[in-house]
C-alpha cells in the first residue's frame, strides 16, 4: 500500500540507515445500526504513526499527540506495542525496541474505531518491518484477534464499506463499493462510553423474534447498500440487539433519534448508534440535505449535548505513507 507523503511527522533518528515507516490509518463508524459486530464504513479521521528501531541497546521512545484510548497511551504494554509484539511473535521473531510517535484526529471513546485505528497501526508497521510478511488477510485475522471482533478493525484496514464475520481465527471480509455513497453526520456528545462497559449492558440471550428481526434488517441494510437503494435505508437502521440497551445512557439520545425521524422528508434516512457509542450518526440521501439538517439543527435545545460533525466514507483503509 503506497500513497505520497501527507503528513509531516519526526521522530529522533534511531540509528544509521533505519527509515521511518508511517502509516496512516482512518477512523471508523461500525454496526450501522442493524449490522450488529459485522458491518462498518471508514470514515475521514485519521491516526498516524511513525516508527522506527532504535540502535541496540537504547531505550524505546513513545510519543503521543492528540488523544487516544488509554490503553494505546500507556507506553509499557500499549495496545500498540501489543499489536506490533503480536505480529513479531506470529512471524517467529522478537520485536525491536522502537521509536514510536502517535498522531490522532480519532476521539477515544466515542464509538469511532480508535482502538481499532491503534491496533491496525501497529500491524501495518509492523508488517513493514517484517519484510511484508504477512498479507492483507492475516493482518485482518491478527486485528480481530486483539480488537475481538471485525466491525471496526476490518474497514480500517481495507477502506470503504466492509462486511466482515469472525469464527475462531478465520475472518471472512467483503468489501462493497457503493453506487450511490451517502452523506453522513455524526453528533458527538460529552460523555463517553468505553466498549467493554457498554457490551456489559447487553443482556446474554435474545427472543426468537429479536432474532430473526434484526437478520432481516441486516440483509436489506447490506443490500441497500450495495443496490444503491438508499431511500431503502429507514427500514434497515432499526435494531434490536445493541441500541435499546445502550441508548439510555446517552442523554439526549431518543429525543435526536426522534429528530431524525421527524426530518425524512427533508432527506435524513435514519441514524444510528456509532460502535459501542456514544457518537450518534444520521444518514442523508445527499450533502444538501446534510447541510439542511445541520443548520436546523443548530438552533435546537439538544445542540447544547451534541456536537454535529460532518464526515465521509474513505475508500481507501490503512496506508504506508513511508518509505516509499
Amino acid at each position: 500500500m503506497e500513497a505520497e507523503v501527507t503528513h509531516e511527522m519526526s521522530i529522533p533518528d534511531g540509528g544509521p540507515g533505519a527509515p521511518a515507516v508511517v502509516v496512516r490509518v482512518p477512523a471508523t463508524s461500525a454496526n450501522l445500526g442493524s449490522g450488529f459486530d459485522a458491518v462498518g464504513w471508514a470514515v475521514d479521521r485519521y491516526l498516524f504513526a511513525e516508527v522506527r528501531p532504535v540502535s541496540p541497546g537504547d531505550r524505546r521512545r513513545f510519543e503521543v499527540v492528540g488523544e487516544v484510548p488509554p490503553d494505546a497511551r500507556a507506553e509499557g504494554e500499549s495496545l500498540f506495542f501489543r499489536a506490533v509484539g503480536e505480529a513479531f511473535a506470529r512471524a517467529g521473531r522478537e520485536a525491536p525496541e522502537l521509536a514510536v510517535r502517535l498522531q490522532s484526529e480519532i476521539p477515544p471513546g466515542k464509538g469511532l474505531g480508535s482502538s481499532a485505528a491503534v491496533i491496525v497501526a501497529g500491524l501495518v508497521a509492523a508488517n513493514v518491518l517484517l519484510g511484508g510478511r504477512f498479507a492483507v488477510e492475516e493482518l485482518l485475522s491478527l486485528a480481530t484477534r486483539l480488537e475481538g471482533h471485525p466491525d471496526n478493525v476490518a474497514p480500517a484496514l481495507l477502506g470503504g464499506l466492509v462486511v466482515a464475520r469472525a469464527d475462531g481465527e478465520e475472518v471472512a471480509a467483503v468489501r462493497l463499493r457503493l453506487p450511490r455513497v451517502p452523506a453522513l453526520l455524526a453528533f458527538v456528545p460529552e460523555v463517553e462510553l468505553r466498549t467493554p462497559a457498554s457490551r456489559r449492558l447487553l443482556p446474554d440471550t435474545y427472543a426468537r423474534e429479536t432474532a430473526v428481526a434484526a437478520a432481516g434488517r441486516a440483509a436489506l441494510l447490506v443490500a441497500a447498500l450495495a443496490a444503491g437503494e438508499l431511500e431503502k435505508l429507514p427500514a434497515a437502521f432499526g435494531d434490536g440487539l445493541h441500541e435499546p440497551y445502550r441508548l439510555p445512557h446517552i442523554p439526549g439520545a431518543a429525543e435526536l433519534y426522534a429528530l431524525c425521524a421527524s426530518a425524512r422528508a427533508r432527506g435524513c434516512l435514519g441514524c444510528y448508534l456509532s460502535g459501542a457509542g456514544p457518537t450518534i450518526m444520521a444518514v442523508f440521501a445527499t450533502p444538501e440535505a446534510r447541510e439542511d439538517f445541520r443548520r436546523r439543527f443548530s438552533e435546537h435545545p439538544l445542540a447544547l449535548s451534541f456536537v454535529p460533525e460532518p464526515l465521509a466514507l474513505v475508500e481507501e483503509g490503512a496506508v504506508v505513507l513511508a518509505p516509499r
